[in-house]
Parts: C-alpha cells; structure tokens; sequence
C-alpha cells in the first residue's frame, strides 16, 4: 500500500492494484474518475500482477511480477518517462519499463 497527499493505491494478494482518494490527473489509473473523489477502493485499469507499488503527489508507480514498471498520473518533472510532455496527464497505466 502506498498513500500521497490525495490518494491511496494498494496491491492485493491476487496482484490486482486497486485506488481511491481523489484522481487528480489520474492518479489512480481510471480515466473514467478524473480529477473527481473516488471515496471507495476501485480497480486500477489494466492492473494485474501488481507486486509493490508507490505514490507521490499526482502520480502513481506500480511494479509487477514480470520486473515491469508501470506509471500513471501527472508528470510534473517527467517522473512518469517514456518521453512524455512535461506536466502531461497520464490517466491510463502505461509500461516505463
């Protein structure tokens, strides 16, 4: 489980990652909440195998069991990689690496 000033995310034992708090620029990797208060634990898109996972201000990382890094939220200083805008929105977990 990880918490930011806004939000929470939490991997499962089943590796599902889950999030609720408010989705500021997506956050919690549902397009469908944006910026909007998600005040009950949902599922994050396309999550699965989820084994850690951390969060700061805006964005969200999570690792998976195949050594892949995932990223969503606002890139503010380009945390988010991959060659995305600075402070872009990611709304949808994307692959880094």
């Amino acid at each position: 489980m990880a918490a930011a000033a806004y939000h929470v995310v939490a991997a499962r034992t089943d590796g599902s990652l889950w999030g609720w708090g408010l989705n500021f620029n997506g956050c919690l990797g549902n397009p469908a909440t944006l910026d909007n208060l998600v005040p009950t634990p949902s599922p994050v898109v396309g999550q699965s195998g989820a084994t850690a996972v951390a969060a700061a201000e805006g964005f969200t990382l999570a690792l998976r069991s195949d050594g892949t890094l995932w990223g969503f939220g606002f890139n503010t200083e380009g945390q988010l990689g991959s060659g995305l805008p600075v402070y872009a929105t990611r709304p949808i977990p994307s692959q880094l690496y």
